[in-house]
């Protein structure tokens, strides 16, 4: 299963307390994130963030940020989908 199916197959499921455009992970579904993302050969741009944490931005309308915050008992994981905005000419100077 590629990346975007994984992905989708996460956010098919509501997790209570949670905002809808993000889900809590465990460890192994992070690093299966991680690890389809890399071996995608159109996997976009990755952006390296803190601890282990990236930005996804394939190409298509949804970019991801996957965190990782180590904590003092547990760690915890979690995706957060973003969609991207639709282009407008609106407000522009010369159009």
């Amino acid at each position: 299963m590629s990346a975007h199916g994984f992905i989708a197959e996460i956010f098919s499921r509501v997790q209570t307390g949670v905002a809808g455009n993000m889900r809590f992970l465990t460890k192994a579904q992070f690093d299966r994130i991680v690890q389809e993302i890399g071996q995608d050969p159109e996997c976009g741009s990755v952006k390296n963030g803190l601890n282990g944490g990236l930005v996804w931005m394939p190409s298509g309308r949804w970019k991801y940020v996957l965190a990782h915050e180590p904590g003092s008992k547990c760690d915890r994981y979690a995706i957060t989908k973003l969609g991207a905005p639709a282009e407008t000419r609106a407000g522009s100077l010369f159009g």
